[in-house]
């Protein structure tokens, strides 16, 4: 049987897909609490050198847990990118501290939240009310990342998630601090491409990471999709036919594959990355990221 050849046309829009895949997996970044990283043995050899690997403020943890994955991380070759959750934060002092802490610490980059809890536990009910203090500059940050809700989130200010990022954007330019923009995990890249196209009419040039959920059971990523406000798309994504359905277990590959053909279709797109959230294991998510890049490398992304 003789096989037809692919159009010239086609195959320049596969090799453009795979080059941009593969420059995504090869800048990824990826989430890992404190207690994941104290587990993690190997780490340095599971993630590539340099690696950015952000580490939450979580519920029951404290600044000492994520300095001490702080220093676990650095110590294995990656850059660790630790969290400031603005309602979590008792007091201006208790900021001040936690910067200083991690300025002492060679860190010069943070992700930068509202955070979770509904009633703040001090002054800062938002990300805003952090970047204002002044204390980011006075204590050596220069990037920070906050983060994008292409599906809204809870929190978002009365007159809009676009509006209130362009005034941390304009906030952050006055501190000379450069500012990233990491989105809550999804499973769709169609909000996500809606999104920032919005953010590129409305003349928003801020470089955006998709957060995207490693591969997991179907049952687990409900979960925490349940608990972080996502719960539409993530009930979409159950229900949808083959292998999720089948396996229980899904992985991320179709919506970075169609976020990958809209950088294709636009080639200045705001989208530079992708941010994964290993809820099914750390070492699962390693290993898909490692596979997957390797596959857009040989051109089968």
């Amino acid at each position: 049987m003789v096989t037809a050849p692919i159009p010239i046309d086609q195959v320049a829009a596969l090799r453009s897909r795979s080059s941009v895949l593969h420059g995504w997996l090869s800048r990824f970044s990826i989430e890992a609490s404190p207690g994941q990283v104290r587990k993690a043995v190997g780490i340095d050899a599971w993630l590539p050198r340099g690696t950015e690997v952000y580490v939450p403020s979580l519920s029951g943890g404290g600044l000492e847990d994520r300095l001490a994955a702080v220093r676990d991380l650095i110590a294995a070759g990656h850059r660790p990118v630790p969290h400031v959750a603005a309602r979590r934060l008792a007091s201006l002092g208790e900021l001040d501290e936690t910067l200083g802490a991690y300025r002492e610490a060679g860190i010069d980059h943070v992700l930068v939240i509202g955070g979770d809890p509904d009633r703040p536990a001090g002054p800062f009910a938002s990300t805003l009310d952090v970047l204002g203090t002044g204390l980011l500059s006075r204590h050596g940050i220069r990037a920070i990342d906050v983060a994008g809700h292409p599906e809204g989130h809870v929190h978002a200010d009365a007159d809009g998630p676009d509006a209130a990022l362009a005034r941390k954007a304009a906030c952050a330019r006055a501190s000379g601090i450069r500012l990233r923009v990491v989105t809550q995990f999804v499973f769709d890249a169609g909000p996500v491409i809606a999104w920032e196209r919005r953010l590129r009419d409305r003349g928003l040039g801020v470089p955006i990471r998709v957060g995207l959920p490693g591969p997991a059971t179907v049952r687990t990523l409900v979960s925490y999709a349940l608990q972080c406000g996502v719960a539409a798309s993530a009930r979409m994504m159950a229900k949808r036919p083959g292998v999720a359905r089948l396996l229980g277990r899904w992985a991320p590959d179709q919506v970075i594959g169609d976020l990958a053909d809209h950088g294709v279709a636009r080639p200045d797109t705001l989208i530079d990355g992708i941010h994964v959230f290993p809820f099914g294991g750390f070492r699962l998510a390693a290993d898909w990221l490692t596979d997957s890049a390797v596959a857009a490398r040989d051109g089968r992304g």
